[in-house]
């Protein structure tokens, strides 16, 4: 393995990671959603890729809508999947955090269409992400999710 990349993450040969498969996710995810559900969102909105499985999840368990919005990494910048949603509160739903910009700028578009956001990450790294999800389980190990196993390189990303 290539040493000068150990520093991402995700390919640190030094990390095992831990396997959060679809039930513990979910269960994760719902020890979130009773403070979530009291907030009294309109809409929940899964970030594609990753955020799509946990957003489905927690958009059956609420009984509500469901929309999807891309990010691309590249241009820092985010866009609804087909039509916007009705609703001017958005359960912002994402897998993990690992650095907070994906969920910032996600949540930014929302802010600046005027929508109220709450944020939720099933986990996030408290030591290298600069942005906290309002709620989210706090994990400093290397985390892989089922879904995202084939990106397991930043190539892959």
């Amino acid at each position: 393995m290539d040493r000068s990349l150990s520093s991402w993450k995700g390919l640190d040969p030094d990390r095992k990671p831990v396997f959060l498969g679809y039930d513990q996710t979910e269960r994760m995810l719902a020890a979130l959603l009773d403070r979530a559900a009291a907030w009294r969102p309109d809409v929940v909105a899964g970030i594609a890729r990753g955020g799509v499985v946990p957003a489905t999840m927690a958009a059956a368990i609420l009984a509500l809508p469901l929309a999807t919005i891309a990010y691309d990494r590249a241009a820092a910048r985010s866009e609804w999947i087909g039509s916007p949603p009705a609703g001017a509160r958005v359960l912002l739903v994402d897998d993990g955090c690992s650095t907070g910009g994906t969920l910032r700028t996600v949540r930014g578009m929302l802010v600046a269409e005027g929508r109220a956001c709450l944020t939720l990450a099933v986990v996030h790294d408290p030591e290298h992400s600069d942005f906290t999800p309002d709620l989210s389980h706090p994990m400093r190990e290397l985390w892989r999710f089922p879904w995202e196993r084939g990106e397991a390189t930043p190539d892959g990303r």
